[in-house]
């Protein structure tokens, strides 16, 4: 069997050199993968539609649409209430009307075109109204979604950037079902594994609706019935000093859209700040583009501290020292029940499709207001060169999906920043193998060269960050006993005129 073992092994060693010899000698190589993948989506979309083709609505709807402004819900939740004849949307303070529809968040390109449906990335959400159409734009990443619910019961559909405003209709018909919530977060954990490319929209069937969950691409409604509408930006990435410049070029855009002055409400920057590699990366990457807010959890895990402080210090910038909501001292992230008075803090996070995790996002609570946020969430899918990153930026964690409510109550937009031109991440993983990329590539399976050469670039020594891998974000034992009660408590931040 040792024998058997160790010939799998080398046979699997010599074909990742020769797939990486291939990978690194032929441009085309990588175009041609990207080929495929396209031809893979197009089979998908077809099913996809099949199954949103189901959910109709009255032509006699879009005679009479209505935008209303609701200061009573969360200030970036919007809702969209199709009936027989009309459509009400309600959306929240900060929330920007105009005069093709409603969004939230940041996206690339000018402000005041409002065009974040052809936009390449968009951070937040948005809704466009044309002639008896209606187009819904998704966040470019699979942490968070749009959810819509055909009623079973009267022909009603309705629309949401919050899983808890679409439920809230059905608050009633759901009241002694425990089991509904954990299926659901189930349901939408299977379909963010499989990314932008393979997911199914039917999350969760109920005797007086079905709940779908729309990812990434715009999804138009009509009276033909609700469609996919394609959004992929193919993106290849000859070099290290290419992809670098492509990401500040885009923070820059995404920087500029929310400093707009045609804005109610301008957006200031905020970067978090650990030992790891993803955020030190992000944070360097900020440095060139912006200015900007830094904060830093000031935690121990296991025995380790993950503070920033010492980066920030080095970087010359201000960082704000922040206490964990759990404590300063964790002796195990994986095995945490939360008290009643923390679950009470967190109800925003466990009323999402996640496992309450973000709730680690209290620490910086004083300072999260009205900003963009910037993360290095999924860097270790994308920046990872042990293993090919899998295509359409899935997330495989259970992690990181309980954001939302919290986000829309705060009211910032949420930049998971490796998410950027990474849906053919083909292009990516090569650049960890290129000879300039060497110097940067330590041994072990926490290597990440394109990170590293970010943060050393910046004259952040080696030995100072990415160490060892470490995390903040709490394995919550008891999320499934708080997730109900949770949900019906922000019920109540919901109404709708």
């Amino acid at each position: 069997m040792k024998i058997l073992r160790s010939f799998r092994k080398r046979k699997l060693s010599i074909q990742n050199l020769f797939f990486k010899y291939i990978l690194l000698s032929n441009m085309n190589y990588v175009k041609s993968n990207n080929k495929k993948i396209h031809l893979n989506w197009e089979e998908n979309q077809k099913k996809i539609n099949k199954i949103l083709s189901e959910i109709k609505v009255s032509g006699e709807s879009f005679a009479d649409v209505s935008l209303i402004l609701n200061r009573n819900i969360p200030k970036l939740a919007w809702c969209v209430k199709i009936a027989e004849s009309s459509i009400n949307i309600n959306y929240g303070s900060g929330v920007v009307c105009h005069s093709k529809g409603i969004v939230e968040g940041v996206w690339q390109g000018e402000f005041n075109n409002f065009d974040y449906v052809n936009s390449e990335h968009i951070f937040g959400s948005g809704l466009t109204v044309e002639n008896k159409k209606l187009i819904i734009t998704p966040p470019s990443h699979m942490y968070e979604c749009i959810f819509l619910i055909k009623n079973k019961v009267v022909n009603e559909v309705i629309i949401s950037n919050s899983l808890a405003y679409c439920l809230s209709f059905f608050k009633n018909d759901i009241k002694n079902e425990d089991e509904i919530f954990e299926d659901i977060r189930k349901n939408n954990d299977k379909q963010t594994k499989l990314g932008v490319f393979g997911f199914e929209p039917l999350i969760y069937e109920h005797d007086s609706f079905n709940l779908f969950a729309l990812y990434y691409h715009n999804f138009s409604i009509s009276p033909t019935g609700v469609e996919l509408e394609s959004r992929l930006h193919e993106k290849n990435y000859a070099n290290f000093e290419s992809y670098k410049n492509f990401l500040e070029d885009t923070l820059s855009s995404l920087i500029k859209n929310g400093e707009s002055q045609n804005r109610v409400k301008q957006l200031k920057n905020f970067s978090t700040l650990s030992k790891g590699y993803d955020s030190p990366a992000v944070t360097c990457l900020l440095k060139d583009v912006a200015d900007f807010d830094c904060a830093t959890i000031n935690v121990e895990v296991n025995g380790l501290n993950d503070s920033g402080l010492e980066i920030a210090e080095k970087l010359g910038i201000n960082c704000i020292s922040c206490e964990h909501p759990v404590g300063s001292s964790i002796q195990n992230l994986g095995d945490i029940e939360y008290s009643t008075d923390l679950a009470e803090l967190s109800n925003d996070f466990f009323a999402t499709q996640g496992l309450g995790d973000d709730s680690v996002f209290l620490s910086f609570d004083k300072h999260l207001d009205d900003k963009i946020i910037f993360t290095g969430a999924l860097g270790d899918t994308i920046w990872g060169a042990t293993s090919q990153p899998p295509n359409g930026i899935p997330v495989r964690v259970l992690y990181g999906k309980s954001l939302t409510e919290y986000r829309l109550k705060k009211g910032f937009a949420h930049i998971p920043v490796p998410t950027i031109g990474a849906i053919f991440p083909i292009s990516i993983y090569r650049l960890n193998f290129l000879s300039d990329m060497k110097p940067y590539s330590i041994k072990g399976n926490y290597n990440r060269p394109i990170a590293r050469r970010i943060v050393e670039s910046a004259g952040v020594p080696r030995g100072m960050f990415a160490t060892e891998k470490n995390a903040t974000n709490p394995h919550i034992t008891n999320t499934e006993k708080l997730k109900k009660r949770a949900f019906y408590e922000v019920f109540k931040d919901y109404d709708f005129k």
